[in-house]
C-alpha cells in the first residue's frame, strides 16, 4: 500500500510514502513522550518549530531526553522526508531517505539546562550497508536547510565537519556559533543530534 506522494516545500511531487505504523526504535523508554499533531498548524518550518518547543517545556524537570511522536494531517504515522520538509529541514533527498532508511523515525529531544536539542533516529532497511548509505548521508553537511534542525538559532557561523568519535563509534561533528551537529551509525542506526550529550542517551536507548 501507498501514500499519495508527498509534496515538498517547492511544491514539486516526490516519491510516494509506503504505508506504516509508528513503533519507535528505543528499546529501554525515554523520560517522557509527547505528541506533536501536523494538523494542529499552519504556517513555515518556524512554527512547528516553537510548537514543539512548548511541548517539551511543560514536560517534568528531571525529563532530560524526550521522545516526540509525529502525526501528520490526517492522524497516520508522519515519515521523516515530510516531517522534516514541514520544518523546511530536508537536509536530505527524499528518494534516498526512502531508499535506504525505514520511513518510520524516532525523534528526541534532549534537555540541557535551559536548552532544548532535538535529535533523530533513522533505521537502515534490512540488509542496506552503512558502506554504501553514508556518502548520501554524508549530503546532510552540505545543505543549506541544516540550521532549521535546531530549534533555537544556533549562531551564524558553522564549522566544517569532522572526524570525532562517540561512544567507541566513529561520527562526524561540526560546531556552530552556539550549538553543534553530530551524527554517526550506532548499530542499525543513524543518530542525527543537535547535541553530542543527547547523541550519547539516545544511542544508549536502542
Amino acid at each position: 500500500i501507498l501514500r499519495e506522494p508527498i509534496e515538498s516545500s517547492s511544491g514539486q511531487s516526490v516519491v510516494p510514502i509506503p504505508s506504516f505504523e509508528h513503533a519507535t526504535f528505543f528499546r529501554s523508554a525515554p523520560d517522557e513522550r509527547v505528541l506533536l499533531s501536523l494538523s494542529e498548524l499552519t504556517g513555515n518550518g518556524s512554527v512547528y518549530r516553537d510548537k514543539i518547543l512548548e511541548l517539551v517545556r511543560g514536560v517534568r524537570a528531571n525529563s532530560s531526553l524526550v521522545e516526540v511522536e509525529v502525526r501528520d494531517g490526517k492522524g497516520s504515522a508522519a515519515s521523516l522526508p515530510v516531517f522534516l520538509d514541514a520544518l523546511d529541514a530536508l537536509v536530505l533527498d527524499s528518494e534516498f531517505l526512502l531508499s535506504n532508511f525505514n520511513p518510520d523515525f524516532t525523534m528526541f529531544v534532549y534537555r540541557d539546562g535551559s536548552r532544548f536539542l532535538p535529535g533523530y533516529v533513522l533505521q537502515l532497511k534490512p540488509g542496506q550497508a552503512w558502506l554504501f548509505a553514508r556518502p548520501g548521508v554524508a549530503g546532510l553537511e552540505s545543505s543549506r536547510r541544516i540550521d532549521n534542525l535546531f530549534l533555537s538559532s544556533p549562531g551564524t557561523t558553522r564549522g566544517p565537519f569532522r572526524d570525532v568519535e562517540i561512544s567507541g563509534q566513529p561520527a562526524r561533528r561540526a560546531e556552530f556559533g552556539s550549538g553543534e551537529i553530530v551524527y554517526g551509525l550506532f548499530r542499525d542506526y543513524v543518530v542525527l543530534s543537535t547535541s553530542e550529550e543527547g547523541l550519547k542517551e539516545a544511542a544508549l536507548r536502542l
